[in-house]
């Protein structure tokens, strides 16, 4: 089980991550990214709770996809190769 020094660590960096994202976001800074961001966003979500309940990455990801008026080829397509690098990094981490 993790230390509670670390749980904080990483909620604190958790939260530092989402805040500027969000900042970037709403001020508009980077207009063309903006669809990217939306993109990390749902990644970043879906892989927290994946992360936490072990499963339903896919079906989030997916779902949040297809309600931005993402076809449905590309959306599955992104979220294969999108989990092709969180696996490898969480095999990494175990390793």
């Amino acid at each position: 089980m993790p230390e509670k020094r670390q749980i904080k660590g990483f909620l604190a960096l958790t939260a530092l991550a989402l805040a500027l994202f969000l900042i970037i976001f709403a001020s508009g800074i980077i207009p063309r990214t903006r669809g990217l961001l939306v993109f990390i966003l749902i990644g970043f979500v879906a892989q927290l709770v994946d992360g936490a309940i072990g499963m339903a990455y896919g079906v989030l990801s997916n779902s949040f996809l297809l309600s931005l008026g993402v076809p449905p080829a590309p959306a599955s397509a992104s979220i294969h190769t999108a989990r092709i690098f969180t696996t490898f990094a969480s095999g990494g981490s175990s390793f």
